[in-house]
């Protein structure tokens, strides 16, 4: 079932005029109807046909909600009629293999009635003499015939009609090898009834128990799906929770899942789901360096360009071994990083002396003088304004690699427009045209960045200079990206939606008002813009020619087109929900948040970063394990988001 925030305000009101009409009942709300229709269809021994198949799941949804087994068709129609219409259909249907099957359960301590129909079905009767022997011959004979999904139904109505009976392990492992069996057609299906299982076992206090292989295949499983995060996020949720154990130094499959669970919520810009599953795994080791440093370094990236999770990053960091990270070619800049991007200078001295101190001399090339932690060295030295040490970083770059790469123009670019002055601003894009424009897109998304944050803090329009430059950056840019490839174009998008969202825009007086008075007025218009320009966007599906190369100049902004992905997608909606709140659109805000779910980010995630963005006291708090964290947003200051996202 969706949340009540992906149901739309006009469907719900349809849906409350619905339950005040008065309706006759339904052809599947009658008990006489549906059994007597099913069991008329077994009397005359038939070939059953398509138009009959939906009322035997009318006649099965009828018995097991009403637990009426007494009204099943085994109790009120001789067994003969039923072995001959089971005969009859039984190869060609997987509705009356299900038929047949369910009859057992339903009637499972109707010994004599069981045996009757067992011998005239030629199944062996020492195969149904007791209850589990009855459920074990259902499910291995729909596993048999390849009924998976009739194999799992079976499973839970047997749990469901008799439910002080323990859960037999062993047969549900049997069933999740089938469903772990690689069926692209059904493998959306075959999930979800994996889910189904594992709320069984929930339900009942026990753990469900998987091997590794069925663990690895669950998760292949998950992964496969392009057209379902939420679904693959559960899965490895589940997969991932599955009777974790600390081992010292062995990294199984659960781990995996939650690694891949990391990654894929890196790619999308999840912060929220990266901090849940991190919460949840970061203690199954006896010390985070057995971590995979790979999983380290995204986290610590992940976190560092979102604010919200930055103290979650300081903790990682202080856990970590200065001689692991101080040898580590990803984790050393991912670290200088950190300190950089939060003016963190203590931080980075501590790094430089601890690298000093603990750097192997065989590491030297590989990890310090790497062409990454030169970046990151060039960075930190231009923001704690060490100009010796930017002169020395910049000149090993020019012996060791010749030319500068685009992330060190870009960093020096940053640097130049830091203050806000026109000369500033012209010294920067002098320096960008004298490079050669391939590698100097990211130099360009630094300018524009910069004037459109110039733009927003002095609550005005583009000057008259500072528009012509963008104009000119970025048809550059499309000459040299005509496809629009380069992350450039993302980055303008975000660009783009930040500044018509911000709510310095919401306080400008409407053309209405009384021009001597000086009281602001609510206009919160660029939201509804925001909403159409994304999916107006959406529709071009992967075709980034059709973007506009200039959405800034642009006379009918209506009709703009931007470039949105996996990159900026979370960005963009994160934006214009957080500005939403501000302007007191709720119903933007839970549009941003309908689109956030359907493209991975479940609601738990949803509550979660909305109340590290918005309270202080969250992004602040420390939580050594997942259920701390669940049970801050239980008792969280944002009530109103709380309920809006039920």
């Amino acid at each position: 079932m969706l949340p009540r925030f992906l149901i739309s305000p006009s469907l719900r009101n349809i849906r409350r005029t619905l339950v005040v009409v008065p309706r006759t009942r339904s052809f599947s709300d009658s008990t006489d109807h549906s059994v007597e229709k099913v069991l008329n269809i077994v009397r005359n021994s038939k070939r059953l046909v398509n138009d009959e198949k939906p009322l035997f799941r009318d006649y099965w949804k009828y018995v097991s909600n009403s637990k009426k087994t007494e009204e099943s068709v085994l109790r009120r129609l001789s067994t003969e009629f039923i072995a001959q219409f089971v005969n009859e259909n039984k190869l060609n249907s997987s509705t009356v293999r299900g038929f047949y099957r369910r009859e057992l359960i339903y009637n499972i301590d109707y010994d004599q009635r069981i045996q009757e129909l067992a011998e005239k079905l030629h199944i062996d009767t020492e195969l149904v003499n007791s209850r589990n022997d009855i459920l074990t011959f259902c499910i291995m004979d729909s596993l048999k015939t390849k009924d998976i999904m009739i194999a799992v139904d079976l499973y839970l109505l047997y749990y469901e009609l008799y439910e002080k009976e323990p859960l037999n392990k062993e047969l549900c492992r049997s069933i999740i090898s089938a469903l772990a069996f690689e069926n692209p057609r059904y493998d959306h299906i075959h999930l979800l009834k994996f889910l189904e299982l594992d709320r069984l076992h929930e339900r009942m206090n026990t753990t469900m128990t998987l091997t590794r292989t069925q663990i690895a295949t669950i998760c292949n499983k998950a992964l496969a799906l392009e057209q379902s995060p939420i679904l693959t996020k559960n899965v490895l949720n589940r997969v991932m929770n599955i009777e974790l154990t600390p081992i010292s130094d062995f990294r199984n499959d659960k781990i995996i899942a939650a690694y891949h669970l990391i990654e894929r919520d890196c790619a999308i810009n999840n912060a929220a789901g990266v901090f849940l599953t991190w919460t949840t795994i970061k203690n199954y080791y006896t010390s985070i360096d057995k971590h995979d440093p790979r999983i380290l370094y995204k986290l610590i990236n992940n976190f560092t360009q979102h604010k919200a999770y930055r103290n979650a990053c300081k903790e990682l960091i202080i856990s970590l071994d200065p001689c692991f990270y101080s040898n580590n070619p990803l984790l050393l800049p991912s670290l200088i990083d950190y300190a950089t991007k939060t003016n963190n200078l203590s931080l980075a001295k501590e790094l430089m002396n601890n690298v000093n101190e603990h750097l192997h001399k065989n590491n030297t090339q590989v990890v310090l003088f790497s062409k990454r932690c030169l970046s990151s060295m060039l960075r930190m030295h231009l923001k704690f304004k060490d100009s010796s040490g930017v002169d020395r970083v910049l000149k090993y770059i020019q012996e060791t690699f010749g030319k500068h790469s685009e992330e060190n123009l870009s960093s020096i670019v940053s640097h130049l427009v830091e203050i806000k002055s026109f000369e500033s601003l012209k010294k920067a894009v002098q320096l960008v045209e004298g490079f050669p424009i391939k590698r100097s897109l990211l130099a360009y998304a630094s300018i524009i960045n910069k004037i459109v944050e110039w733009q927003i803090a002095s609550d005005d329009r583009f000057t008259a200079t500072s528009l012509p430059i963008i104009d000119k950056l970025l048809r550059r840019a499309h000459i040299q990206d005509p496809n629009h490839k380069s992350s450039l174009w993302n980055i303008i998008a975000s660009l783009f939606i930040k500044k018509i969202v911000h709510y310095r825009n919401f306080q400008r007086k409407t053309a209405n008002s009384n021009r001597n008075s000086s009281e602001k007025h609510l206009d919160t218009r660029n939201l509804d813009l925001a909403k159409l320009l994304y999916l107006r966007s959406k529709r071009i599906q992967g075709d980034f020619t059709k973007i506009d190369v200039n959405p800034f100049i642009r006379s009918s902004p209506h009709k703009i087109i931007l470039k949105i992905t996996d990159g900026n997608r979370f960005v963009i909606l994160r934006n214009t929900a957080l500005n939403a709140i501000k302007g007191r659109r709720k119903d933007i805000f839970l549009w941003c948040c309908s689109e956030l779910y359907q493209h991975g980010m479940p609601v738990k995630e949803l509550l979660l970063d909305w109340n590290m963005m918005l309270d202080y006291q969250m992004r602040r708090a420390s939580f050594p394990e997942r259920k701390q964290i669940e049970e801050k947003l239980s008792i969280g200051k944002l009530a109103f988001i709380s309920k809006s996202l039920k």
